[in-house]
This record gives structure tokens, sequence and C-alpha cells, in this order.
């Protein structure tokens, strides 16, 4: 069985991954994350089965988790998608980081908005959203702070169906609880979740789709922290779980 992943695990790794042992670089674990999530859209919302094209809104936070979001929407533009980007917290476009991410988005020509009260969050032309928001760090017990709670609380409104795929775990949640009514009172639901690189607590009983992304992870980190994960299959960087259902 595999391992869902505390709080201070996933720390842990982050640690281990950008440390002297491993020596990987945020913007290289930002770029793979990205790509595992971006082929988990593409398995999740295949092109040929959806009504408009492609058109996603990618909805990113200000930290490594919106970074990530930022880097499926490129690939996704790659793959012949049609993502928009809501950045609401436009100060932290200023970091080096995140300014080199947007500008790249930029050049291919993804459309960037970064307005709180977007229309883009009622839009129901969109095929799905990715929900690049908040990462493991989140504590429910903190309460979700504006920009993001006009955000959340937007996208969670009756009659939004549009399918949500979220990053790691959805917005809002409190990696450490597993209850999930309980988090949906905070956080987002989600009909899809792309855990990194092993699912988390809180993500134990979800019974939507789940993918595990991080075949870039050593073996020699895998086995230190006892994360027994199913095999990748061939060439491809995602796994499935079984469903819940």
């Amino acid at each position: 069985m595999h391992k869902y992943l505390s709080a201070s695990e996933s720390l842990e790794i982050d640690v281990e991954l950008m440390g002297e042992s491993y020596g990987f670089s945020t913007d290289q674990l930002m770029e793979l994350a990205g790509l595992s999530v971006s082929h988990a859209c593409v398995e999740a919302f295949p092109l040929s089965g959806l009504k408009n094209g492609g058109k996603c809104l990618i909805v990113c936070g200000p930290g490594n988790n919106g970074g990530d979001g930022l880097v499926c929407a490129r690939h996704l533009k790659q793959f012949g998608y049609s993502p928009i980007v809501l950045y609401p917290k436009k100060e932290a476009a200023q970091k080096d980081l995140y300014k080199r991410l947007l500008l790249q988005c930029t050049h291919f020509s993804i459309p960037i908005h970064y307005e709180t009260n977007s229309p883009l969050l009622e839009d129901s032309s969109f095929d799905f959203i990715v929900d690049a928001i908040f990462g493991y760090s989140f504590s429910g017990k903190q309460g979700i702070r504006e920009p993001f709670k006009t955000v959340i609380d937007t996208l969670k409104k009756p009659g939004n169906n549009t399918p949500i795929l979220s990053i790691d775990l959805p917005s809002g949640w409190d990696v450490d609880n597993e209850n999930i009514e309980e988090n949906l009172q905070i956080g987002l639901r989600c009909d899809v979740i792309v855990s990194l690189p092993s699912p988390k607590k809180c993500a134990i009983h979800f019974k939507g789709r789940h993918f595990i992304g991080g075949r870039f992870m050593p073996q020699s980190l895998l086995d230190k922290l006892q994360i027994d994960l199913p095999p990748y299959e061939g060439t491809k960087i995602i796994i499935e779980l079984p469903s819940k259902l």
C-alpha cells in the first residue's frame, strides 16, 4: 500500500531533494512537477472528448504550487490545449522565479489575468480548472486570507460545476486532516488530484481520480522515507491509483 504523507514528511522530501545530498534546484523540481501535472491533465481530460477545444483555467497561488501551475500551463499549450492563467497575487510576480515563469507563459501566448474578482472564475466555458493555489504547507487552522478567500469562495459557489484538478491536494485542505467533510468546509472540492510524489493524508478517503507524479524521485530517497509507489509503466511519468468508488 502506498504511503500517505503528512505535512512534516512532505517538507522533509523537499529539504532532502534541495539539500547537498541530492542537489535539485527549486526550478528543476517545479519543471518536473508541472510537467507531471500536465500529463495528468491530458490523461483526465483528453482533447478529443472536450467540448471547448481544451480551454482551461489555471488558478495560481504565490508559492511553489502556483509555480507548478505556471509550468503546467506552458506544457498544456504545447500539447494543443488553450490555457488561461489567473494569478491573483500580482506582487508575488516580482520574485525572480515567478517573473521568469510568467514571462515564459507570455511567450507561449498564454493570457495572464491578475484581478481577484475575475469573471473567469464563473465562466462555464472552461473544459476544466487546474487548482494550483495552495500546497502542503497550508493549514486549515489559519484560515484562507484574501485574495484567495474570494477566489476559493467563488469556485465553490453552487452551480460552478466545471471539473477541478488539484495539484498535490485541494487548496484549503489541511494535509494532516483525513476528514474530507471538514476540509470541504474551508477548501475546494475537486474531481482529480495529482499527488507529488505520494498521496497526502487528507486524500486517504478521496474518491475522485487520483494520479501520482514524481518519477524524478531518487530511489534511495524513496527507500529512506519508506515510500513504496506502484511501478510506472514504460516511459510514463504519472501513475493512476485504483478508484475507491
